[in-house]
């Protein structure tokens, strides 16, 4: 066998960095612990009196102020919906399910999934474009008309759900079939 120089494979591919260990911190005594919650505590009342209360920008400011809706219940029935439409799409992923089963997982993955965007772009807009609210969509969302047009049967300040809608166009629509001609016959 051959013998390995190091100081060439140094030179190829030069020096290793020494692997640095991060050592375990040591418990801090109860003094130490009063002494660090004070001194927070004492950062925390300076940002405040530097930049003033907290603004509640994370989300769209009509989020905060909606006397309706409570944005840390959203909060909730977000977290919910992404749940559920994990266990769902962990469902999907198994082998043994039959084609009916396999489609109903997909159904109510993609039902929640698009629920879970939906208070997304509440959170974000501050509208609320759902059919459906709560925890586990229980209720249903009663919009109000803001302008009507004008072949609707719904005027300004009107309240309705998706039920009261689907009664209002639930006009069939009737196609007439072409007779189909045989070459052979004469009309």
């Amino acid at each position: 066998m051959a013998k390995i120089d190091k100081e060439l494979v140094e030179k190829l591919m030069g020096k290793r960095k020494p692997i640095k260990i991060k050592r375990k911190r040591k418990p801090m005594s109860a003094e130490q612990k009063e002494a660090a919650a004070e001194r927070l505590k004492k950062a925390r009342e300076a940002r405040v009196a530097k930049n003033g209360p907290s603004k509640n920008s994370t989300y769209h400011e009509s989020v905060y102020t909606n006397k309706n809706i409570d944005y840390k219940e959203v909060l909730k029935w977000y977290k919910n919906a992404k749940e559920q439409a994990g266990s769902y799409k962990a469902a999907l992923k198994n082998k043994n399910l039959d084609n009916k089963q396999r489609s109903k997982n997909n159904s109510f993955y993609n039902l929640w999934d698009f629920y879970a965007a939906n208070i997304q772009w509440y959170l974000r807009t501050g509208d609320w474009i759902s059919d459906y609210c709560g925890e586990n969509m229980g209720s249903k969302t009663k919009w109000t008309i803001t302008a009507s047009s004008v072949t609707s049967s719904l005027n300004v300040g009107d309240t309705w759900t998706i039920d009261d809608h689907k009664k209002i166009d639930n006009s069939t629509i009737i196609k007439k079939r072409k007779k189909k001609v045989k070459k052979n016959e004469i009309e």
